[in-house]
């Protein structure tokens, strides 16, 4: 079975979270870690005390599972989680499938998102000394493909696929 792991981050949880729900879709279950450790499950209704714990720092990471049969997971953690050197909002989608670029193109859509990535099996290592184009692991394993804004040109993505070896 496939296992694709799609990672994309903003400055803004907001954008993180719009991100996350409408490729995933209406989540069956939210699994929460605490700042002050152990973790909670919640129902669906959950969402927007869900935002103003993450923003607050009380929760950590929000996992979102579905009922889909090519999403595993939908995960947000918030800047420098577990103490990573990641200034931004990241989330990840783990899919199950091999189609993954319909899911890949809905994310490059949302004007907020400063990266989208793809990786093959796992996500790519990313910390904000890798998050820009000049310093991008465009050929290293994991990633297939990313895009990152263009520091220079707007809002544009620069896009590259990883050379097969």
């Amino acid at each position: 079975m496939a296992q694709i792991v799609i990672e994309f981050g903003a400055p803004t949880l907001g954008t993180i979270m719009d991100a996350t729900l409408s490729v995933i879709g209406t989540p069956t279950v939210i699994e929460i870690e605490l700042r002050s450790g152990g973790g909670q499950v919640f129902a669906m209704d959950y969402l927007e005390t869900l935002s103003r714990q993450l923003t607050d720092g009380q929760v950590l990471s929000a996992t979102f599972r579905t009922e889909s049969k090519e999403v595993r997971y939908g995960l947000i953690i918030r800047p420098h989680y577990g103490g990573q050197n990641r200034s931004i909002w990241m989330g990840t989608v783990e899919l199950v499938t091999t189609e993954w670029r319909p899911y890949w193109e809905a994310l490059l859509q949302f004007d907020g998102l400063s990266f989208v990535c793809v990786g093959d099996e796992e996500g790519v290592e990313l910390t904000d000394d890798n998050l820009t184009v000049t310093s991008f692991p465009w050929d290293e394993w994991p990633l297939l493909v990313g895009a990152l804004r263009a520091e220079e040109e707007g809002n544009s993505w620069v896009i590259r696929e990883r050379t097969p070896e």
